[in-house]
């Protein structure tokens, strides 16, 4: 974004400057939710005001006096012009602000105007556009574009502080942030909360992100990353989002064999090269895991209780064809009490021969936890080798 970044720059240094006698001047930034187009505004108006310009948001309904302050400023900013797109109520509003603006420019009081104006859709821009006079208008439209890997690299040894940052680390963070940069500050902050980042003493520490996939997949996330989330979900097919929800169960990918199994559609092979192309999943040889790993906490908060259940106990059935391990976590977490309990404890001793000692204590955590009927002497097991 640094180009669009220059052309800004450009643009506001034009409208400030003595020597340029252009009336009507323009920014007009276009880009996806969370590119980081408030942030770029908030700047702009920073350096209006240390210039002693007045500038004032437009928040539509307008009373009289709020029509007032803004025929009085000398730039005006309006964000997210998609937003006033919505109802017939909030087009009305969009269309006094339109009028405040035909005023500004009849008026022979004004000798010089900026709009700053934000959408993600550069056709939204169109009305304001045609506005003005084109002979005595400056307009600079730009488009801010998501981070490439190697701006997130740069990002990330800013926000750490830090040069050696694992490679790993870098591509599983660009991919589940598609390297927008809003969402990237929201991630990276919730890892800094977590506990990911640093340790106790507020250090780096490389050794916090060995394991990558399992540190995003339950990572609580802020409310604009889940609302990118709730969009993205929203706008699956049925098939899809039915892939979607049994990937997002699992700890480990699916192949092929078992999508085509628990799907039942005839068309698997288009579907899944389908949301391959959308980054909705991705493909390692023939199995299948989701594109963004952060995206599984959503999915597994909002999926109701006995859904997971039900979807648990299907991925037990040995016509799935999971392998032994995890048949039985899945097992653990279907519909049959008996079963579950069973499965809990074989599962926990699986974790322990692999010498895998934190899913081994989550997993007697988790008997402890609901299976508080078992006999005295097999809980007091479990918080023993809980503990060890």
């Amino acid at each position: 974004n640094k180009e669009a970044l220059m052309d800004i720059q450009s643009a506001l240094k034009n409208f400030k400057s003595k020597h340029v006698k252009t009336p009507y001047h323009l920014i007009l930034i276009q880009g996806h939710k969370n590119i980081g187009k408030a942030r770029v505004i908030a700047k702009l108006k920073n350096e209006l005001q240390l210039a002693k310009i007045t500038v004032e948001y437009a928040n539509p309904p307008f009373n009289e006096q709020d029509q007032n302050v803004l025929t009085s400023a000398r730039s005006l900013i309006l964000e997210n012009i998609e937003s006033y797109l919505l109802t017939q109520q909030e087009r009305n509003h969009l269309t006094d602000f339109y009028s405040i603006i035909e005023t500004k420019i009849l008026s022979p009081s004004t000798d010089k105007m900026l709009i700053i104006a934000s959408s993600t859709d550069d056709a939204n821009f169109e009305t304001l556009r045609n506005l003005f006079p084109l002979e005595e208008s400056n307009i600079t439209s730009v488009e801010m574009s998501p981070f490439t890997k190697e701006e997130t690299k740069s990002f990330l040894e800013k926000i750490i502080g830090q040069k050696k940052i694992p490679h790993n680390f870098i591509e599983q963070f660009h991919r589940n942030t598609g390297g927008l940069p809003g969402i990237a500050l929201d991630l990276i902050q919730s890892m800094i909360e977590n506990g990911l980042l640093f340790d106790k003493s507020g250090r780096w520490n490389e050794d916090l992100l060995t394991d990558l996939e399992k540190c995003f997949e339950w990572l609580e996330v802020s409310e604009s990353l889940e609302q990118d989330f709730e969009k993205t979900y929203d706008s699956l097919t049925g098939t899809e989002e039915d892939i979607i929800n049994w990937l997002s169960i699992c700890p480990h990918a699916l192949h092929f064999d078992h999508l085509k199994k628990l799907s039942k559609v005839d068309d698997i092979i288009e579907i899944l090269a389908i949301m391959s192309e959308k980054e909705l999943i991705r493909q390692e040889n023939e199995n299948y895991t989701l594109y963004r790993s952060v995206f599984k906490h959503f999915i597994r908060k909002n999926l109701p209780d006995n859904e997971a259940t039900r979807r648990h106990t299907v991925l037990a059935l040995p016509q799935i064809g999971l392998s032994k391990k995890w048949a039985i976590y899945h097992l653990s977490l279907g519909s049959d009490e008996k079963l579950r309990l069973k499965a809990s404890k074989k599962l926990a001793r699986l974790y322990e021969q692999d010498g895998d000692r934190e899913n081994s204590f989550e997993t007697y955590h988790h008997l402890i936890k609901n299976f508080g009927e078992a006999p005295i002497q097999e809980r007091l097991e479990w918080y023993i080798e809980a503990s060890s």
